[in-house]
């Protein structure tokens, strides 16, 4: 379960910690299981033969939800001056590890999208700063967030923030 700490000033902080062990922990599951019900199965030529398939099937096609999913950790704040986005992939190979931070003053919009009939939800984040080649200011898009492992109530809180920074 993430949690929404607010904090003074009107601040808020997402940080879905827990969420994000109870996704990876699931992940292994959906793997782990199948496989051995599928060894199981085969080595003991079962009469429920069909049965265990099947029990491995749909759990392997849950592995693969996931997996198209992508579920992450998430860590969004906005104290202070500046806005800090953290997010961490909960593949136990291959982590991807991207931190965001940036003025308040440079935020120019934000847009969330859900794809896979809503499971994953993605944010993307437009900040104005100085290019460092031109050294003029330029559009950067900071693109593809994952934010599917949090709660309905964090993305309000996590929109409400964004639009109060953009208002400002």
């Amino acid at each position: 379960m993430a949690t929404t700490i607010p904090t003074s000033n009107e601040t808020h902080t997402i940080d879905n910690g827990i969420t994000s062990v109870k996704w990876l922990l699931t992940y292994v599951i959906t793997l782990v299981i199948p496989i051995a019900i599928m060894l199981y199965a085969h080595w003991e030529r079962t009469p429920h033969y069909n049965i265990c398939l099947a029990v491995s099937g749909a759990l392997l096609l849950a592995h693969i939800l996931i997996l198209l999913v992508g579920p992450s950790y998430f860590y969004y704040s906005d104290e202070g001056k500046n806005i800090h986005i953290r997010n961490v992939s909960d593949y136990p190979f291959f982590r991807k590890y991207n931190e965001f931070p940036f003025p308040k003053s440079s935020l120019v919009s934000y847009k969330i999208d859900k794809e896979l009939f809503g499971f994953k939800k993605l944010l993307s984040v437009k900040v104005r700063a100085i290019d460092p080649e031109t050294k003029q200011k330029k559009d950067f898009d900071i693109e593809n967030i994952n934010i599917s492992s949090i709660t309905k109530k964090d993305i309000e809180t996590l929109i409400k923030s964004l639009d109060k920074v953009l208002k400002k």
